[in-house]
């Protein structure tokens, strides 16, 4: 927090509230990602511990764009968006599809094998320094009553909520969203009903990875980027694909939003080491007092 114009302290109402800006764009990203890990885990029902590799993987693609073809990082997206996509589908045929009616556990694995060539990969084509992307319009910082906000934090947050909405309203609402739950939930039912199985399966796995690399191209502007924070992403958003109850798409956003707050205000009372303990101590209190999660089912909704 910064001081105030003319020497004063920030009151404790603008402390509160920038601190709730800060933990919402936080928690919208967190939701965001946690809801593409949600599409994963409703194909292969276990989580894709590289996930938040996928995030990174697209941070360094818009960070490549932005410094060969001078792209802003928001147009990147344009790009990035169907090469995450194709990444999807190319882990889709080349590592589920051979293990997707074995044991979850060994697609768990390749996961964990994907994270350390990714990471290596990162590190020798771009070192192990973080980077970002700034640009006039990004860091430029506007006034909202007491809050001070940055415009790249300001897009996150309006996007990553956005998202979220539009990717719940899909879901619930629309043929093709029926079509997707009853995939994940019933796929041998859902095949005598006509649908296409393999191939929803394949699309709502790269969806996944669409949402990630969103995600990730919302935060460049306004966070490094270095090889090795695939791990802590996924991390977080396993806390709240958990804390908000495993496959419910609406549970990831409410529990963003809380991990998130929960975050950003512990930061700054307590310091960041301290700090990164907290999400865990939610994540633990949830398992022990709710272990379905804040939403209590655990199907795909």
């Amino acid at each position: 927090m910064t001081v105030a114009e003319g020497g004063k302290q920030p009151a404790m109402d603008q402390i509160v509230a920038q601190l709730l800006f800060l933990g919402l764009t936080t928690g919208a990203i967190f939701a965001l990602l946690a809801g593409g890990m949600t599409l994963v885990y409703s194909v292969v029902r276990t989580v894709f511990p590289a996930h938040g590799d996928v995030l990174a993987l697209a941070m360094y693609a818009g960070l490549t764009l932005y410094r060969v073809w001078g792209l802003h990082p928001y147009l990147t997206m344009v790009l990035i968006t169907p090469l995450m996509f194709g990444l999807g589908l190319l882990c889709f045929r080349v590592f589920l599809k051979p293990v997707l009616r074995h044991d979850p556990m060994i697609f768990f694995q390749i996961g964990l094998g994907l994270i350390f060539i990714s990471e290596e990969l990162m590190r020798v084509g771009y070192g192990i320094d973080g980077q970002t992307v700034t640009t006039p319009f990004t860091v430029r910082q506007i006034h909202i009553g007491p809050i001070l906000a940055g415009t790249g934090q300001l897009i996150a947050l309006g996007a990553g909520f956005a998202l979220c909405i539009a990717s719940y309203y899909v879901l619930q609402r629309t043929s093709f969203g029926r079509s997707i739950r009853a995939v994940a939930e019933r796929p041998d039912l859902a095949k005598l009903f006509g649908i296409r199985v393999e191939r929803m399966q394949a699309f709502v796995f790269a969806a996944g990875f669409v949402l990630a690399g969103i995600a990730g191209s919302l935060v460049l502007p306004f966070t490094s980027v270095q090889p090795y924070m695939g791990l802590s992403f996924t991390l977080y958003a396993v806390i709240v694909l958990t804390v908000g109850t495993m496959g419910n798409f609406i549970g990831s956003l409410v529990a963003g939003m809380v991990i998130g707050i929960a975050s950003t205000a512990s930061n700054f009372l307590m310091g960041d080491k301290m700090a990164a303990a907290v999400p865990y101590v939610i994540f633990i209190l949830v398992l022990i007092l709710l272990p379905r999660g804040l939403f209590g089912s655990r199907e795909a909704r």
